[in-house]
């Protein structure tokens, strides 16, 4: 089963259809793809003024404590080293946000207009046998069992 929203198709191949979502859930999921665009696009507003202000200090700090926002620094100088482990003190550090950049930016480009989503178990002949032996090979060596 397949079904639109916002750009999004999604194929259903679960046993609970999502052709079955209200109209309620469907505003929702929606509005879900909606902030997770604007998730990304926010972001890197954010990491690209970031760096321009990384750039300008180097050369001028005073230029650049008046041309950029403390406020917005603020955000993604707890942000990198909270989510990315970044050491804000690294002498790469302007690399790393680069990099960063780069992936905020491939994301965007995944999810900025249509795109497919796939839900629900894909299973293959191979992918059973894999896990039967698999199983069966934790049962072998005693994970899995309980006394």
């Amino acid at each position: 089963m397949q079904i639109t929203i916002n750009q999004v198709t999604v194929t259903n191949w679960s046993q609970n259809p999502l052709m079955g979502l209200s109209d309620d859930k469907k505003t929702k999921l929606s509005l879900a793809i909606d902030y997770s665009r604007q998730i990304v696009d926010d972001s890197l507003q954010l990491l690209r003024g970031y760096l321009r202000h990384q750039v300008c200090r180097s050369v001028d700090s005073k230029m650049a404590a008046d041309l950029f926002s403390q406020g917005d620094n603020a955000v993604v100088d707890e942000a990198l080293p909270k989510y990315f482990g970044l050491d804000m003190k690294s002498p790469t550090l302007n690399t790393e946000l680069q990099t960063i950049i780069a992936k905020f930016e491939q994301t965007r480009r995944g999810i900025c207009g249509p795109f497919e989503l796939v839900v629900g178990d894909i299973h293959d002949a191979d992918d059973i046998v894999t896990g039967v032996s698999q199983s069966a090979n934790l049962l072998k060596h005693g994970h899995g069992i309980t006394a």
